[in-house]
């Protein structure tokens, strides 16, 4: 991510990410304002509601970083096979997800800007990775030491996917 950095926004994306921030009811955005106010001083939150796209790489530290959760399709990947986890802006600071406005970034510029950015990172990542085979063992022992070398599926045996029942 740092080497590729964060999507360009321009002033009408950053024109748009605002709109789109103020039609949320006033009790969200209270709530947006609450949730903001972790990682902007109240001097710099208003500027940042203005302009809520953002620029900035934050790096992962666990010991400073708020854990936050949210659906994914990851699902029992995880426990399977090493998996990494990053976030890329695609819609505002604040959205709301499961929302119309949150469907709405999904096909506007700015959706498309962060998902073609997530593509190079992952990109960029499997070409470095693959010439870095200790990385990859590293990233292996780390899982079976978590997994014990195997993964259950939770699923019974009996379950079948419906494949082609759609």
């Amino acid at each position: 991510m740092r080497e590729l950095g964060a999507p360009e926004w321009t002033e009408d994306e950053y024109q748009l990410a605002a709109e789109f921030l103020r039609t949320y009811p006033r009790t969200t955005m209270v709530g947006i304002r609450e949730k903001l106010g972790y990682y902007f001083e109240p001097e710099e939150l208003d500027a940042a509601l203005e302009k809520p796209l953002d620029r900035i790489i934050h790096p992962f530290n666990p010991k400073e970083t708020a854990y936050s959760s949210g659906s994914t399709d990851v699902g029992d990947v995880g426990y399977a096979t090493p998996t990494v986890m990053f976030h890329v802006a695609t819609a505002c600071l604040g959205n709301v997800g499961h929302s119309w406005q949150n469907t709405a970034f999904a096909c506007s510029d700015i959706g498309m800007k962060g998902m073609l950015r997530a593509a190079e990172i992952m990109t960029l990542a499997a070409i470095r990775t693959m010439d870095q085979p200790a990385v990859i063992a590293k990233a292996r022992e780390e899982l079976k030491q978590k997994n014990g070398g195997s993964y259950h599926c939770p699923l019974p045996d009996y379950v079948t996917p419906p494949i082609g029942r759609y």
